[in-house]
């Protein structure tokens, strides 16, 4: 995965919202009922060597959580509505989880390491089993956020870096393979400036989002992409302030993106809102100079009636937050226990959502909201 300081910024394989970056993060939507979403109890805890990248949700029986274990083999983990359980994977790192159905998910990320990506990785559940998909990339390549919203039906974008160059990256799957589609031109990009691509969501076939960072020679400078897929081309949208690591995607009239404002130096997070005619940026309590170093680290997940975002605090010893969208305004939950870092949030609805990461001590973390409190 990469890590990105604005425009300027640093290429690096980091799990998602770990350490100064955020890459990936995708959030799925279903519909939940309260009471079902009370099940989740005392199982909802998994601890294994490695960190989580994203999570996944379709419903209060089933979730998926992604990333990879220090001996560098992809992590996954499923939720059965009692307890979570290791399933079997491949070597390689997984950065984006994203499910349309108990019977159709993608997992999706980079052979080799976190920190040495080999080229794009792409994993598929079928109801039964995970089986390794073929994807056409090269070294150097790799997968931060997925979409799936059919089985003939999904996005995956990223980053393709060279030794000169880093542009962004985005694949279509059509229910047989999978194809590489030329990223669209930013107009109001500058002559000498690129754009990677962080996170994909979408609401159906023909209302797809994706976010990511602005590449530029200068230091310090910032800025983001977002780019709408209206079933039949890609367009850019407004440049955001700063670059955007997160997007979700709830209807064509209601999608979330975060990121920073962040130039060389970790910045404020801040989130911005579509409501089908123009983005607002509402305020939250990390989006004030001084009092949240956020460092481009807000990732955000939402169905309706129901928006959570995940970041960093530089500012603050406990770094990692969660924060809750009360449909005026953003309300801090809390920070992660014990300097752990979230990486990920789903949410199915509001009494049942996901936050996972890792811990300081290297081990996976898992926590979930049932409607009053996360535990």
């Amino acid at each position: 995965m990469l890590g990105f300081s604005a425009r300027s910024f640093t290429l690096r394989s980091v799990g998602a919202v770990t350490g100064a970056a955020m890459v990936a993060a995708s959030a799925s939507m279903a519909a939940g009922t309260a009471s079902a979403a009370a099940r989740p109890a005392s199982g909802t805890g998994y601890s294994v060597a490695g960190s989580l990248n994203g999570v996944a949700a379709t419903s209060v029986d089933n979730a998926w959580a992604v990333g990879a274990t220090p001996a560098g083999k992809t992590l996954i983990l499923r939720w059965n509505g009692q307890s979570w359980a290791r399933q079997s994977s491949p070597a390689g790192t997984l950065n984006a989880v994203a499910a349309s159905s108990a019977a159709n998910a993608w997992a999706v990320g980079n052979l080799g390491s976190q920190y040495h990506p080999a080229g794009p990785h792409a994993l598929h559940w079928n109801g039964t089993s995970w089986r390794r998909v073929s994807i056409p990339g090269v070294p150097g390549e790799w997968l931060s956020g997925v979409a799936a919203i059919s089985a003939d039906n999904a996005w995956a974008v990223g980053t393709h870096k060279t030794a000169t160059t880093t542009t962004a990256l985005i694949l279509h799957w059509n229910g047989r393979k999978w194809s590489r589609i030329a990223p669209p031109a930013v107009k109001k990009l500058a002559s000498d400036e690129t754009y990677a691509l962080s996170s994909v969501s979408a609401s159906s076939a023909s209302n797809v989002w994706t976010v990511g960072p602005l590449i530029a020679p200068a230091a310090g400078s910032q800025g983001g992409v977002n780019l709408h897929w209206n079933g039949k081309t890609w367009r850019e949208g407004p440049i955001p302030p700063g670059p955007q690591n997160s997007v979700v995607v709830v209807s064509a009239s209601d999608v979330w993106t975060s990121g920073c404002v962040c130039g060389g130096n970790p910045g404020p997070v801040y989130t911005a809102h579509w409501n089908g005619k123009r983005w607002t940026y509402p305020r939250n309590p990390f989006s004030t100079p001084g009092n949240g170093e956020g460092g481009g680290t807000a990732v955000v997940a939402a169905a309706p009636g129901a928006v959570w975002a995940a970041g960093e605090n530089y500012s603050t010893s406990r770094s990692s937050f969660l924060m809750r969208w009360t449909g005026s305004a953003w309300k801090l939950t809390s920070f992660a226990p014990d300097s752990a870092t979230f990486a990920g949030v789903a949410v199915t609805s509001a009494s049942n959502a996901w936050a996972v990461g890792s811990t300081e001590a290297g081990k996976t973390l898992i926590m979930h909201w049932n409607g009053s409190a996360w535990h």
